[in-house]
């Protein structure tokens, strides 16, 4: 597959400040491509410097193999949507997305078929005359989405396009932005601090921490074998407990913890004495003491959400574990009454802490 974005070594410096620093990774044409990390990690000023926004201090940005040095946002192959969105309020629905192409010079004619196109693409074919303030926050993420694609950008950048929206909403913007994307192929840059969002859309994901790269991969390999710490800790819920190595065997290795001796897989090849933390989801504890791995404590809080329950647990003076419990758990342990949990080593992590 064709590199539709490519990032060299890339520096982006304001004053004696450094917001990225170094980076590099290649995006694939027609690849939905995440930017993940909390808030000032630099994501936004990657995305803005691709977009001709912001000029790189050190590197190289390339799109479709062409050099973006000196090349100014308005003659890129981009288009942006905003958080915001930066609708035009007196404009109707039609109106806005068609703006880019007018301003372009495209005829009455053309411009309306395009239109109308892309109102059937984001299922506001009905909408077409309405004003923005007339319709839905989710079709107004639509509409820009739409003036975005009219243009016909080889990368379609956004920057937290669902960050405004309610938790339902912004739930089903993520199936429809998908599926928005598969249907025209255009190449998605996406920014978020939403672990749900990058996870439940993307085809690869870039965790960004001050600055830097931390971790490229697929959705679930950021999940499931995260290669930092800090990964481990940011992408979705994990319990974490430090150490020190104690041995190691066959790219696993056990721990020396204030919980007891905890084995885990050890995908780094830390030494035995150096600093470390295993890492292992809620998801991953069972009832009882059958894994490798057991831990006893005594039950805290307890968390219902539906279709499971977090409960929260404390181990050896005070330090604090959490559990998912699923929906056919049956009573569920008070405060103060003992518990036990197992897990297994191929479902821990042991990383550099």
């Amino acid at each position: 597959m064709a590199v539709s974005v490519s990032i060299e070594n890339l520096t982006i410096r304001y004053g004696d400040s450094t917001a990225v620093t170094d980076v590099s990774f290649d995006i694939q044409q027609g690849e939905f491509f995440t930017l993940l990390g909390p808030s000032g990690c630099g994501k936004t000023t990657i995305l803005r410097a691709i977009a001709g926004f912001i000029e790189p201090s050190a590197g190289e940005i390339r799109i479709g193999g062409q050099s973006m040095r000196g090349v100014g946002a308005n003659r890129r192959p981009t288009a942006l949507v905003f958080q915001s969105l930066a609708l035009f309020p007196t404009m109707s629905v039609a109106d806005n997305i068609g703006y880019g192409l007018r301003v372009r010079g495209v005829g009455k004619a053309e411009r309306n078929r395009r239109v109308d196109e892309l109102l059937q693409l984001v299922a506001l074919e009905d909408h077409g005359r309405k004003g923005v303030n007339e319709i839905s926050g989710g079709q107004r993420q639509r509409v820009a989405i739409a003036r975005a694609l009219a243009v016909e950008p080889t990368v379609l950048l956004l920057d937290e396009p669902l960050s405004a929206l309610d938790l339902k909403l912004r739930q089903h913007m993520r199936a429809e932005l998908r599926a928005i994307q598969r249907r025209v192929g255009t190449t998605f840059i996406y920014i978020t601090h939403d672990q749900g969002e990058a996870l439940a859309m993307s085809d690869r994901i870039a965790v960004m921490n001050a600055g830097r790269i931390e971790q490229i991969g697929e959705a679930r390999g950021i999940y499931t074998r995260p290669e930092t710490a800090f990964v481990a800790g940011f992408v979705g819920e994990t319990n974490r407990v430090p150490g020190r190595v104690l041995r190691t065997f066959n790219g696993s290795a056990v721990l020396e913890t204030p919980l007891g001796n905890l084995a885990g897989l050890n995908p780094a090849g830390l030494a035995i004495g150096d600093k470390a933390a295993i890492f292992v989801r809620p998801e991953a504890l069972k009832s009882g003491t059958g894994g490798e791995n057991h831990v006893s404590g005594q039950a805290d809080t307890f968390i219902y959400e539906g279709n499971f329950g977090h409960l929260s647990f404390l181990v050896n003076e005070g330090h604090a574990l959490t559990a998912l419990l699923p929906p056919d758990t049956g009573a569920i342990p008070e405060r103060g009454q003992p518990v036990s949990f197992s897990f297994g080593a191929g479902d821990a992590i042991i990383l550099a802490d």
